[in-house]
């Protein structure tokens, strides 16, 4: 009788065991898989072009939105990757560039008429000769989009706890651990809300947060 209450017992014990495993995870299993969603760079842009072109010519380069398409996967090792849908990014450039020309349009026909010219944009364009076109081309060339993927395109190790993901700038390192992004995840989304020390290596620029992916898969 009692090798069989012990057998019972033994039983019970090892079916809670089972159970209580079965419905315990990693907080890291909730990110794992690959995330994709448009991020508003506009903030940084625009920051970057004040500090580029100065303020006057800043205020008619302004874009409101400057929409790029993040991809970040997170694995089972404790590694991640992120890049950006590059064909998006060429349309999203393509629209800089008529925002651009516009600008460039407004601010030299208001230099024209504050000098009581007669003389057109274009006519004024052709006397130095280059079009506006032609100068936006020029500025915002094949090189731009490589700095854009290079600025959003890297790897490394991760960790989360408490709702914190800790990333390192590349497998070779740790992650930081003076420095994580606050997030909360559903099956389907994952919401960056901050960026809480560190020296700026964070996944983003400071501007971008808050942003929301959606799980691809």
């Amino acid at each position: 009788m009692k090798r069989k209450i012990c057998l019972v017992l033994a039983a019970i014990a090892l079916f809670t065991a089972i159970a209580t495993c079965t419905g315990c995870t990693k907080e890291s299993d909730a990110l794992i898989g690959t995330w994709a969603g448009e991020v508003n760079y506009a903030n940084y842009f625009n920051q970057g072009l004040q500090s580029i072109a100065g303020e006057e010519l800043a205020e008619y380069w302004s874009v409101e939105n400057f929409p790029i398409t993040l991809i970040l996967t997170f694995r089972e090792d404790g590694t991640y990757s992120m890049t950006v849908d590059q064909e998006k990014l060429n349309e999203t450039i393509e629209g800089l560039k008529k925002k651009l020309a516009r600008g460039l349009r407004d601010f030299m026909q208001d230099l024209i008429d504050a000098s009581e010219s007669t003389m057109t944009v274009d006519e004024f364009m052709a006397s130095m000769d280059i079009s506006v076109d032609g100068m936006i081309q020029k500025a915002v060339g094949p090189e731009i989009v490589e700095a854009l993927v290079n600025e959003c395109t890297y790897e490394g190790n991760f960790s989360v706890k408490d709702g914190k993901l800790y990333t390192s700038a590349a497998l070779a390192y740790n992650v930081d651990e003076s420095m994580y992004e606050t997030y909360e995840v559903t099956k389907n989304t994952l919401t960056f809300m901050s960026v809480v020390g560190g020296d700026g290596n964070s996944l983003l620029n400071e501007s971008l947060y808050p942003f929301t992916l959606i799980r691809t898969n």
